[in-house]
């Protein structure tokens, strides 16, 4: 078996694609919701028998992106996209054909049915262990004390002023998110060095 991350299967589709699995379990499937991104595609362009689609959100926002992930599982189920758009949106034509709405819901719940188990936390809470926390201190290296007190030195006098302006956010926001890197390793500051 292969474990690959989403980044890793959109470099290596074509030798997924050689050397297709039996089967594809997918976690966090909405990563493909979007039928139009390079990795839906890659995901979708590898041959299989069985998959298996894990999430905890399979419709966030429009009906089209739950098309995109069943459309994975089996191109079967939800008939052509212009006919399940047909089925089960309303557009405005106005809008150059904008999705603002849907219908047949219960119907599409119904289809849907035999290929989706919901749970829902109050469900299966009695079988979840208990949630344990563990706090480890961890050391930053002298180079990495050395870089994230600069960053702070620098970061000072803009916390004090009086009056920011939208660049003294932003700039704000720039520094906290280098000092938050240059805890993880200094080579995603300054690319020399990696501690």
């Amino acid at each position: 078996f292969l474990i690959a991350n989403y980044e890793a299967v959109m470099r290596d589709v074509t030798a997924l694609m050689q050397h297709p699995p039996d089967m594809i379990i997918l976690d966090e499937a909405q990563r493909i919701k979007n039928y139009e991104t390079k990795t839906s595609y890659a995901v979708k362009a590898i041959p299989k028998k069985h998959c298996l689609v894990i999430t905890g959100t399979p419709l966030e926002n429009r009906l089209i992106d739950l098309y995109s992930i069943m459309n994975f599982i089996d191109p079967e189920i939800l008939a052509p996209l212009w006919e399940f758009s047909m089925n089960h949106c309303y557009f405005d034509k106005s809008k150059k054909n904008k999705i603002t709405g849907y219908y047949h819901l219960q119907q599409l719940k119904e289809r849907l049915a035999p290929w989706v188990i919901r749970r829902e936390k109050k469900e299966v809470l009695d079988q979840l262990p208990d949630v344990q926390e563990m706090n480890v201190p961890i050391t930053l290296h002298p180079a990495q004390q050395e870089i994230h007190a600069g960053m702070a030195r620098s970061l000072a006098p803009i916390i004090t002023k009086k009056h920011k302006t939208i660049y003294d956010m932003q700039r704000i926001q720039q520094i906290l998110t280098s000092m938050r890197m240059v805890c993880d390793s200094t080579f995603l500051i300054d690319k020399e060095s990696n501690y």
